[in-house]
């Protein structure tokens, strides 16, 4: 099964892509948590774990892979740098990780004991509480002591959800595919609208050749869009009077919205932004982001930013590193004039 330190599993039918890790690279615990929203229980994850892991807990990536029936939590503990080297290895195959899980998470979880699978002078097991570990053969009967196992043949499917693909290590596919989110657009103007928003997020966080590559683009498809363009002088500004010509709709709704999250990281220090994607229907518009701080104080004032700006902030993950911090918002426009 592990042909590979880490083996990327590819979906045929798109960019979207699985990774497995050694399982000797990822620790899950079963531990209790307080009673509080995730993103809460994420932000004060690493002081609770600090004194349960060998090692630099800021050069680990932890996540809340499961939440079990008693109420407990499945937590993983990995190494940054085995995420870092998954996402590497699914780049050059072209491939989003949109899931990260450790080997011996492909085994059934047993209602008893522990199951277990050999395999090329590893043993991959699978405790009755959801835990698990990737052991030398040799060393197997010392860390199961006197437990009882049943040795398996085959393993189970992937487990539903992201495993440890969380936080900074969360799918986020190429910036192409924003333009699926703006459901009401013409294809050509999303793509627009899309590489002016990516010029914009550049700009911000001081990505001087990401941003000319993108400015570049960004020319050639707006003389695609608007034939009649025979100058471009200012893209941006020209996309923006464009839109507006063509009255009411998702592009000037996203140039309004995409205008006040700029202003709104442009005037809260510390913060950058990471990611911005729009989704615009009949009933409501909505913008998904993510910004990383260096402290929680810089995230908490880029929120009131943006409730200034008049947008309904509701806030999604929450993960932290060792030089930064990483906040996920969803934005409504219902408040926005």
């Amino acid at each position: 099964m592990m042909s590979e330190p880490i083996k990327i599993i590819p979906n045929e039918q798109n960019a979207d892509a699985i990774a497995l890790l050694p399982g000797q690279y990822v620790s899950f615990f079963n531990i209790t948590l307080p009673d509080l929203p995730e993103d809460k229980i994420l932000k004060i994850l690493p002081g609770i774990m600090t004194d349960k892991i060998v090692g630099d807990i800021d050069a680990m990536h932890l996540s809340l892979v499961q939440r079990m029936k008693n109420g407990n939590y499945i937590v993983s503990v990995c190494e940054q740098k085995w995420l870092e080297q998954a996402k590497r290895t699914a780049l050059e195959k072209n491939k989003v990780i949109k899931a990260i899980w450790p080997d011996y998470a492909l085994l059934d979880v047993p209602d008893k004991d522990i199951n277990i699978m050999k395999l090329s002078g590893r043993v991959l097991a699978r405790y009755a509480d959801g835990t698990g570990f990737n052991v030398e053969e040799r060393f197997f009967d010392h860390v199961i002591g006197p437990l009882q196992y049943t040795e398996v043949f085959e393993c189970c499917s992937v487990p539903k959800g992201v495993g440890l693909a969380s936080g900074k290590f969360s799918a986020k596919p190429p910036v192409i595919a924003y333009m699926r989110s703006l459901i009401r657009a013409s294809v050509l103007v999303a793509i627009v609208f899309v590489l002016w928003a990516t010029s914009g997020m550049m700009m911000i966080s001081h990505l001087k050749d990401e941003w000319e590559r993108y400015q570049n683009a960004s020319v050639e498809i707006f003389k695609k869009t608007y034939p009649d363009a025979t100058r471009v002088v200012n893209v941006e500004a020209q996309m923006k009077a464009r839109a507006l010509e063509d009255g009411d709709g998702p592009g000037v709704d996203f140039i309004n919205s995409a205008n006040l999250v700029f202003k709104s990281v442009s005037e809260s220090p510390g913060v950058t932004l990471e990611s911005l994607s729009f989704n615009s229907t009949d009933m409501s518009t909505r913008l998904d982001l993510t910004i990383s701080t260096n402290s929680f104080a810089q995230a908490s004032y880029f929120e009131n930013q943006l409730v200034s700006a008049g947008f309904v902030v509701t806030q999604g993950e929450s993960s932290q590193t060792s030089e930064n911090i990483f906040n996920s918002y969803e934005l409504e426009e219902g408040l926005i004039e």
